[in-house]
């Protein structure tokens, strides 16, 4: 039987490195000192886009800043995170194939991009119903029946145009992302958490897949907010119960907890990733797996050198034996002696000897004085003095000497300590001016190189120190900052000595834009020092803005720089569904009604530099014309089919000087002509022709005549003339139809040919 136990190695390590009064809370500011570059390659060398070590730290600084009341990595005291890190990359390097998997491998590891978008090629059992695309129907936006709401989604087919089973990936809610985020459900409020809106990853759920802040936001928003069916956050279980298998039973329970037919070895995997973790970020023990039916006795089974979780074995030690000793010895003598008695010493002494050994003892014979002095003292001593002095340990003792040793070690250690036992001396007196030379300061906060001189002589001084030849000090302020706080922006950690701004750009996730490194009071740019030491700096505003993808460049730049207010817009036309037709980046106004609004959030969206590119790309169902037209808040000036009058209407401004104007159609995929004639011909061509065309172009139909020529009236079995009933003429049977197959010139002719069996005065109206 084995346990597993605190990792004594890590702890000696941990307490040489950080002393006691140094251990503090880091909080989500300092995560970049828990969990170093290295170590993050050290636990996922092959790990692929978006899964960077600069995007996580981005995220986790995202996260914070949006949900304050759910922080990621922010126990109370540093092991805590350290615990909480280590169970959080436990589970996701498992989920996400050591952050190789940015797609649920089942649904969309065969894909293909066409037309700049991308499809899936879902296996073909994946078309039989919804929840098989991971959409729950009865979980919409807004849901009915008591379901919390979800992203709208259905069953999806594959598409007409690719081909094959391949499905466009932003139609369907499979696993994504750190944690492989799932169902329409679970999109909706990790949109929420991570942008204030369910657009965003409801419209756009790859980018899931392709953004940094999204694959690692969305798992941070299951860690800290998603209850699964325990009702308790993993974030919750480790900070609250100490307890990783609480973790896996939110995440996986229902197949880990325990582990089916068939996921034993995926259960081995992930505590094997939680064990490499809690290695690499030297955690004093491992959590508990109570929270987790079975993982405890999956942990026995494979944490050995040969099981398929061997990096845990470095946390077990062999159990006391089972079994009590035996009653008598053995029959035949170990090969070598034990290390102790085999036996405690007997309750009283034994004789003495009659004769002195034959050696002396090399320790006294009694493991005490003896409480009263002997009767008769010796005349002498027992033995004489050494020659020489003794051979001195080779081992410290126990406890420390009350007074330093009278000479100085021959050799340093072996290996020395990361960081000082204590803040350098300093001395106002020693020395006229100090070395001029750089030294850390922990006692500061932050803490921070600085030089070795009298402070009131500058800024960057941090006193004199007393013994400058007892430390390590550095020629410049960078190789101190680069020697003792390699996580911090080099540019960054010179500041902090100089008290000088940076001048480089910061990534400023609250208000979604990027500020500069330098007073608030110099330009509307400036957003003074970044909030924590960790944040990465950048150079130039464009290189800042990379970092919010969701957000267009030219966006972002301009807001950056200038300020929300001034901000007017990229100019640019997008499709707005809502109005359902493209509208222009740019503040709505009267005097400019193809303005649609200033984007703010422009994740999954594709700017045009014109509104026909636009229309072509995103409406290309509705009329090119008319579609430019709504965009711009104009009209087309062809004509459309309106049933109800009989007639057709032409696209102007309704006004009562042009009757003929019915302004835009209600309906955008309404076909425009160009001409009244053609609207009419193809359209409505059981009405007179003369007359459409007349009251589409008037408003009123005009005084027709007819042609005076003779056609069947077939609902009266007779020839009539092609004029106006209301006419004098009692042979008038009505303005003939457009359709009529055939006009004849006299009543003998129609007669004659439709009517042969009848007399000319039987066969024509009269």
């Amino acid at each position: 039987m084995v346990s597993y136990r605190n990792n004594l190695v890590g702890q000696f390590v941990f307490l040489a490195i950080w002393s006691t009064h140094n251990v503090r809370r880091a909080g989500a500011a300092g995560i970049g000192t828990i969990l170093t570059e290295d170590a993050f390659r050290q636990l996922a060398p092959t790990a692929v886009a978006p899964y960077t070590y600069t995007g996580f730290l981005d995220a986790v600084t995202y996260w914070n800043t949006q949900n304050p009341s759910n922080p990621i990595f922010s126990g109370s005291t540093e092991m805590q995170q350290r615990h909480e890190l280590a169970a959080f990359l436990g589970n996701s390097l498992h989920e996400s194939d050591a952050f190789q998997a940015s797609r649920e491998y089942f649904m969309c590891q065969n894909n293909k991009l066409d037309g700049g978008v991308l499809y899936c090629d879902l296996p073909s059992s994946q078309f039989s119903s919804a929840s098989g695309q991971y959409c729950s129907i009865t979980h919409t936006n807004p849901a009915s029946g008591g379901y919390e709401d979800g992203c709208n989604c259905q069953l999806q087919s594959a598409d007409p145009i690719v081909g094959g089973n391949y499905v466009d990936a932003n139609k369907l809610f499979f696993g994504r992302g750190a944690l492989q985020l799932s169902w329409n459900y679970n999109y909706i409020d990790a949109s929420k958490a991570l942008t204030g809106s369910a657009d965003t990853l409801c419209n756009s759920p790859d980018l899931v897949a392709t953004n940094e802040i999204y694959a690692w936001g969305t798992a941070f928003w299951f860690w800290t907010m998603n209850t699964g069916s325990v009702g308790k956050t993993c974030s919750a279980a480790v900070l609250t119960d100490s307890d990783f298998g609480g973790t896996v039973k939110t995440i996986n329970g229902g197949l880990e907890c325990p582990a089916i037919s068939g996921h034993e070895a995926s259960l081995a995997q992930r505590l094997n990733y939680y064990c490499l973790a809690a290695t690499e970020l030297s955690v004093d023990s491992l959590l508990t797996f109570d929270g987790c039916t079975g993982l405890q006795a999956a942990f026995d089974t494979c944490a050995t050198a040969s099981g398929a979780c061997s990096d845990c074995a470095v946390w077990l030690v062999t159990a006391p034996p089972t079994s009590p000793p035996t009653k008598s010895p053995s029959k035949s003598p170990v090969k070598s002696p034990t290390k102790a008695p085999s036996t405690p010493p007997t309750a009283s002494p034994t004789r003495p000897t009659t004769s002195p050994t034959k050696a002396p003892t090399n320790a006294p014979t009694t493991a005490a004085p003896t409480k009263s002095p002997v009767k008769n003292p010796t005349k002498s001593p027992s033995t004489p003095p050494t020659a020489s002095p003794t051979r001195p340990t080779t081992a410290p003792t126990k406890a420390p000497t009350k007074s330093p040793t009278l000479r100085p070690v021959g050799s340093p250690t072996r290996k020395p300590t990361n960081r000082p036992s204590s803040n350098p001396t300093t001395s106002d007196e020693a020395g006229a001016s100090g070395t001029r030379k750089y030294y850390p300061n922990w006692g500061t906060s932050p803490a921070k190189c600085v030089m070795d001189c009298d402070p009131a002589t500058g800024p960057m001084c941090g006193g004199i120190v007393s013994n400058p030849a007892g430390m390590q000090m550095y020629d410049t302020a960078e190789t101190c900052c680069a020697y003792w706080f390699g996580w911090m922006d080099t540019v960054r950690c010179v500041s902090l000595t100089t008290g000088a701004s940076t001048n480089k750009w910061w990534v400023d996730y609250q208000s979604s834009s990027c500020k500069q490194d330098c007073p608030t009071s110099t330009s509307s740019s400036c957003g003074g020092a970044p909030p924590d030491l960790s944040v990465k700096l950048y150079d130039t505003v464009t290189e800042c803005c990379t970092k919010l993808g969701w957000i267009q460049p030219s966006t972002c730049a301009a807001v950056s720089t200038s300020g929300p207010d001034s901000y007017t817009g990229s100019q640019k036309y997008h499709a707005d569904w809502t109005a359902g037709t493209c509208k222009k980046d740019c503040a709505v106004s009267d005097a400019n009604p193809e303005c649609g609004g200033i984007l703010t959030n422009t994740a999954g969206e594709t700017l045009f530099d014109t509104a026909k590119d636009c229309c072509a790309s995103k409406f290309g169902w509705i009329n090119s014309d008319f579609c430019q037209a709504l965009a711009t808040g104009g009209h087309t000036n062809k004509y459309y089919v309106s049933y109800s009058d009989n007639a057709c209407k032409k696209d102007c401004a309704v006004s009562g000087s042009s009757p003929e104007c019915g302004g835009n159609p209600t309906d955008q995929s309404t076909q425009l002509f160009a001409t009244a004639s053609e609207c009419c011909s193809s359209k409505l061509s059981w009405v007179n022709l003369s007359m459409c065309v007349s009251k589409s172009e008037t408003g009123s139909a005009a005084t027709v005549t007819g042609s005076g020529k003779w056609y069947v009236d077939w609902s009266i079995s007779k020839c009539v003339k092609d004029c106006p009933e209301t006419a004098v003429d009692p042979e008038c049977g009505g303005l003939a139809e457009t359709w009529e197959p055939t006009i004849y010139s006299t009543a003998s002719a129609c007669c004659n040919e439709k009517f042969s069996w009848m007399d000319l005065a039987s066969c024509k109206l009269s």
